[in-house]
């Protein structure tokens, strides 16, 4: 007998590794995710959202995304809502996680990325 793990305890896989454990080995015992833009969430928006599709055909069941650093750096909070609102369009009703690398970041913009 398997025990579920919580929702956001998945284990994260890379990507590459999606076509390696097909899911009638891996999926029907557990839920994967990969992670989308690591390190430091430097691609495109064009790329990050052929990446999220292209693991999810290959077995991902969430995706955890890398905001791009630089965009927190810089204030750019439009374009890393339009980011993320293109990537859960493109997840459609499975989980996406947003990962701020807060150990690259400020104490001031860590706050900022919290919400205080």
């Amino acid at each position: 007998m398997t025990m579920p793990l919580p929702t956001g305890q998945l284990p994260s896989v890379f990507r590459r590794l999606l076509l390696k454990e097909p899911k009638n080995t891996v999926g029907d015992k557990m839920k994967l995710c990969t992670v989308i833009g690591f390190p430091n969430g430097y691609s495109t928006s064009a790329v990050k959202e052929f990446e999220t599709k292209n693991a999810l055909v290959n077995g991902a069941d969430e995706i955890d995304m890398v905001v791009n650093l630089g965009d927190i750096k810089e204030g750019r909070d439009d374009k890393i809502s339009r980011r993320i609102r293109l990537l859960k369009k493109a997840c459609g009703d499975r989980i996406l996680k947003v990962i701020v690398e807060t150990c690259l970041l400020t104490e001031r913009k860590r706050s900022v990325c919290a919400g205080q």
